[in-house]
């Protein structure tokens, strides 16, 4: 049995009497190339966009170089220092106090020198007692002074990221190496400065009877 094989017509991708016919092999190679060319760039931008973006805030530095966290420390070392100097003033007035009641000691009955001895003792405690509150309360009210200036900072984190058109803030001690240009601490800086007042602390002066005083 014989088999004829007739050679087919040849494929041609444009129409018309002058359009060079393709080689099937090239004519399928073409239609390929013409697919990756179109949808290949496409790919390439969507991985682009996927590329998460991410900015980087040194957060210690705006918590600490704030004009509101400067103001507050300031304050706070004020505080600390008035605290100390009553406490200094106490002291040497205590210790004045002491060296005259041991220059009674001989000159009065001994039931008048334990009851000014035991006076004395006491008057020492309730000073520590007293100096020792005050040094808490102090710590407390700037301790919340300071909360309410760390608890300003996430929505302007968050305003800055949605300016961005980040996908995440990271804080610097997390990051090993990045663009200069992520580091967005001063713009946070700036936007912090501008938003977050001053915190008003209301306490009275350590040896003070004149009332609050606002810093």
């Amino acid at each position: 049995m014989s088999v004829s094989v007739r050679a087919s017509k040849p494929l041609s991708l444009r129409g018309g009497p002058k359009a060079r016919p393709l080689a099937p092999a090239a004519a399928v190679l073409c239609v390929v190339a013409t697919f990756i060319a179109t949808f290949v760039p496409t790919v390439a931008g969507a991985q682009q966009e996927r590329s998460p973006s991410i900015l980087i805030v040194d957060r210690g530095t705006v918590l600490a170089e704030s004009a509101a966290a400067r103001a507050l420390a300031e304050a706070e070392r004020e505080f600390g220092s008035m605290l100390q100097a009553e406490v200094d003033r106490i002291r040497e007035q205590l210790a004045v106090e002491e060296e005259e009641l041991a220059r009674l000691r001989n000159d009065l009955p001994r039931e008048a020198f334990e009851a000014r001895a035991d006076a004395f003792r006491e008057r020492v405690q309730q000073e520590r007692r007293s100096a020792q509150a005050q040094a808490a309360e102090i710590e407390r009210v700037f301790r919340e002074a300071r909360r309410r200036i760390v608890a300003e900072l996430d929505p302007i984190l968050k305003e800055v990221l949605a300016r961005r058109g980040a996908d995440l803030i990271v804080n610097a001690d997390s990051v090993l190496v990045a663009r200069p240009e992520a580091d967005v601490t001063a713009e946070v800086l700036i936007v912090f400065d501008a938003r977050v007042p001053v915190p008003q602390i209301t306490l009275v002066p350590p040896g003070g009877d004149e009332g609050a005083e606002d810093e």
